[in-house]
């Protein structure tokens, strides 16, 4: 773990190259690339490349935010890869925006099984190999206002596991030898942020109602629904706190690799991927944002979750907490587009019988806000 925040800080500090806008045109696009080096314990020595451009579909366009196209790509020492291109792209005065993402990733998990407990960190590792598409429409309805549809793709196969004897874990969940979700849903969106990539002040509500059948190519058949709401509260003129309060929501038969789960880069720092998942998830984060000096920046956030496998069951005896702090470098200042590098841990230890998993922080280098 120091091997990778050593290399972290080291490409946070000095191993970007930024081709395009400084901070007098905002209205020139950007193009930023940087390399990657990690090393983890299920991946070994990992290299890879970063990168992503931002641009303006019509620079006359006054009200549409840049649109922005990532590519990431990574290969490790354990002969496993990542490919990702997310996108983001705005036009018309931003009354039409598309967004999504097309991954392929090969790579080894930690599966800790589903529902409460599993305190002590019983766990085993398997390979899988994910390809996934997701596309999101919205329609400007009023200002401040979207509508729009979704679709999201997903085909998990699951390689090869070791089963823990006499308690096999990951052989007795739905989807273990690998599944196929598809299908539609509907989106609306309330958004009045200052700032898409790094909001100071505003609010942020987003629906969705999905369906996944087999009439859609899905191998399962449930229902997800989501809420996602956040406020920004600008205290000075560098200075903001961020809230954000979600839900994720399923009914039906849902493959354990699409159940809601916490620990991620975007959800719940501090815990290992899906370190913790079920049905049903209400997270809270909240966080305090600054730019100090010039283009650097820091953050520190708390983040609570609770799970359970159906609404009525939620109970805080199986809640979750982390706490963190991050260092920001904005590339581009008008956009705010940062360089985020962050630290966190899981709060309240005590609970955990895993010392390894409960003693360890975990580190984010990446681009772009949680929230």
């Amino acid at each position: 773990m120091n091997s990778k925040l050593l290399f972290s800080l080291l490409l946070f500090c000095c191993g970007a190259k930024e081709i395009g806008a400084q901070d007098t045109l905002a209205k020139k696009n950007t193009l930023l690339a940087y390399p990657v080096a990690f090393y983890l314990p299920e991946t070994r020595w990992g290299l890879g490349a970063s990168g992503f451009y931002n641009f303006y579909l019509n620079k006359k366009d006054s009200i549409s935010p840049p649109s922005q196209i990532q590519l990431n790509a990574a290969y490790t020492q354990n002969k496993q890869y990542g490919i990702a291109v997310p996108f983001q792209l705005f036009w018309k005065e931003r009354k039409h925006t598309l967004t999504g993402e097309v991954g392929l990733y090969n790579l080894n998990y930690l599966y800790y099984g589903f529902g409460a407990g599993n305190w002590n960190g019983i766990n085993e590792k398997y390979n899988a190999e994910h390809l996934q598409f997701r596309l999101n429409y919205l329609r400007k309805v009023k200002p401040n206002f979207y509508a729009g549809l979704r679709w999201w793709y997903d085909k998990y196969e699951v390689n090869e596991w070791t089963d823990i004897q006499p308690e096999p874990l990951l052989s007795k969940a739905p989807g273990a030898f690998g599944s196929t979700t598809s299908g539609p849903g509907l989106l609306g969106l309330w958004d009045t942020r200052d700032n898409i990539y790094f909001s100071f002040s505003g609010h942020y509500l987003e629906l969705v109602a999905q369906h996944q059948d087999k009439i859609w190519g899905s191998d399962f058949a449930y229902n997800r629904y989501r809420i996602d709401y956040r406020k920004f509260i600008q205290t000075t003129k560098n200075q903001s706190v961020a809230l954000q309060a979600f839900g994720d929501f399923i009914s039906g038969d849902v493959p354990f690799n699409q159940m809601a789960a916490i620990g991620s880069s975007k959800r719940m720092r501090g815990f290992y991927e899906a370190r913790f998942r079920d049905k049903n998830l209400l997270l809270l984060q909240s966080e305090y944002r600054c730019y100090f000096y010039q283009r650097f920046g820091a953050v520190a956030f708390f983040n609570y979750a609770v799970l359970s496998n159906k609404i009525e069951q939620f109970s805080l005896a199986n809640d979750h907490a982390s706490a963190g702090a991050g260092l920001r470098f904005a590339f581009d200042k008008n956009k705010r587009v940062n360089l985020r590098l962050d630290a966190a841990w899981p709060v309240g230890v005590g609970q955990y019988t895993d010392k390894n998993f409960a003693q360890q922080g975990v580190f984010y280098f990446t681009v772009g806000e949680a929230f």
